[in-house]
């Protein structure tokens, strides 16, 4: 049976999802500065305070929306990219007619590649966050400074991000999907209801601890290249900008 959607129904689906994205870019704005200020101002011995938190959002939201939409077409070409190496990939097995278990070799590595280009481009892009927040950089140019921070860190930074993520994969895939949303275990109702808000707790902290780490992460690597935390842009006079643009 074909269900026909109506035009009507199709332009409330799309109205909710653009709203939908715009709660969720201006929550994610709003908890990442918050985050990464508070951090940056508990590492150099600064108070902190909900009305200087506000005050460098709305003077830095633009600039980091920018940078944002940079991470975005970013993710999108190299997925994309990806997904067509993927696709080539496996024509030109099915065309040379390869061993399964070389098919299989070879396809693990695409995708081992593409994890660890993946997980590199996320550091990065948490680092131009972070930069985004706290230097004048923005941008393309704040992607750029935050490859150069991650100079002589990179091992590190990795290690660090790959025990997150497998903690946040492990999280969602095997404690969610499986026990809860599939219920593979055919558990009650009740305790894949309380399955299910006690992973979305563990995402939430998984979160914060990736947040907080990435802000760390950014401030041992200005330490590495002997950059100093510029503490004016924590301190501003009255009615002056947070960051100067």
């Amino acid at each position: 049976m074909v269900v026909k959607t109506s035009g009507h129904e199709w332009h409330n689906y799309f109205l909710f999802k653009i709203i939908t994205i715009a709660i969720v870019t201006i929550f994610s704005v709003l908890s990442t500065t918050t985050i990464i200020y508070t951090i940056a101002c508990i590492y150099i011995g600064r108070d902190v305070t909900f009305n200087k938190c506000m005050q460098v959002v709305i003077n830095i939201w633009k600039r980091l929306t920018i940078t944002l939409l940079f991470i975005f077409l970013i993710i999108f070409t190299y997925t994309r990219s990806v997904s067509l190496a993927f696709i080539l990939c496996n024509v030109i097995l099915d065309v040379h007619k390869f061993r399964l278990l070389s098919i299989l070799v070879i396809l693990l590595l695409v995708l081992a590649l593409y994890m660890f280009g993946f997980m590199f481009y996320c550091i990065v892009f948490h680092l131009a966050i972070a930069v985004s927040i706290l230097e004048t950089s923005y941008g393309k140019n704040a992607i750029f400074k935050a490859t150069y921070l991650m100079t002589g860190k990179k091992k590190a930074a990795l290690m660090i991000s790959f025990v997150l993520y497998e903690c946040l994969v492990f999280i969602v895939y095997v404690m969610y999907m499986h026990l809860s949303m599939y219920n593979d275990l055919e558990l009650a109702l009740v305790w894949r209801v309380v399955i299910a808000i006690v992973c979305g707790v563990l995402v939430v902290m998984i979160f914060l601890v990736i947040m907080v780490t990435q802000t760390v992460l950014y401030l041992v690597c200005k330490s590495y290249h002997h950059e100093a935390i510029e503490v004016i842009q924590f301190e501003r006079p009255q009615n002056q900008p947070v960051f100067q643009v």
